[in-house]
């Protein structure tokens, strides 16, 4: 993962890069900020039943604690919000660039009968979901780290033992996850052909406008219009004399009655 989000840094500007500099260095505020005010309702809640201070505080001053922790977090997480995306645009927009660039130096040669649709799922779905990386993905996952780190060392410090079972309960999470990737990765490519081949010939049939065009059309939908648009193939076969094969064959189909 980590090594994924390096390599997409690569496309960005330089104030894209600064930008995601920025967002994850407020990730990690974010993550403490986090962290402190999930540790504070510890104390908070031992003060509220026992009616006594806990941790050398009385319950109005976690209270104090919790919000300025909810104020904090608030500003912190508008302005990694606005960073984020700031940082996927920049990032959308010079990989539309990069990639119109790439297609329009190849050769002719390069192009096949599915190019199309290829490159529709790339710079549609594909693309997307590398931009929703650095808008959804990476903040968070940085932000929920350190928080997790930071809950753990306060809950250390509240009870050794519990901070232990919380070590210990790290790979039983990981392999969770492990096996929830894996589980979307055989769904991916269950659909992903399908998906393409779907882009591949909605592609073709707007390119082939012109020849879908050029076979006539289809027979009206709606039987009330059959007998007025009839009527209007008939006239214009009389001014024009004979009827050519194309209009012959185009309308109107003769019906067996």
């Amino acid at each position: 993962m980590f090594g994924l989000i390096f390599r997409l840094r690569e496309p960005l500007s330089e104030q894209g890069r600064a930008d995601f500099a920025r967002a994850t260095v407020l990730s990690c505020i974010v993550g403490v900020v986090r962290g402190i005010s999930l540790i504070a309702f510890i104390p908070a809640a031992l003060a509220l039943t026992s009616g006594h201070s806990a941790w050398g505080m009385p319950l109005s001053a976690w209270l104090v604690v919790l919000a300025g922790c909810a104020l904090a977090s608030f500003v912190v997480e508008y302005l990694l919000a606005m960073r984020s995306y700031s940082v996927a645009f920049d990032f959308l927009s010079n990989m539309h660039r990069a990639i119109g660039d790439k297609v329009a130096s190849l050769p002719l040669g390069s192009f096949r009968a599915d190019t199309a649709g290829k490159t529709s799922r790339l710079v549609s779905r594909e693309l997307m979901v590398l931009g929703e990386i650095f808008a959804h993905m990476y903040s968070p996952l940085i932000a929920a780290i350190v928080t997790s780190a930071t809950m753990l060392v306060g809950i250390t410090v509240f009870s050794p033992v519990l901070g232990l079972v919380c070590v210990a309960a790290i790979p039983v999470v990981g392999g969770g996850v492990w096996v929830a990737r894996r589980c979307l990765q055989s769904g991916a490519a269950l659909k992903e052909p399908p998906a393409r081949e779907l882009s591949h010939r909605i592609v073709e049939y707007a390119t082939k406008q012109g020849a879908l065009r050029a076979c006539g059309a289809p027979p009206p939908t709606n039987p009330s219009c059959e007998p007025r648009m009839r009527t209007g193939w008939r006239r214009g076969v009389l001014s024009c004399g004979k009827p050519s094969a194309r209009s012959s064959t185009a309308w109107p189909p003769r019906s067996s009655s």
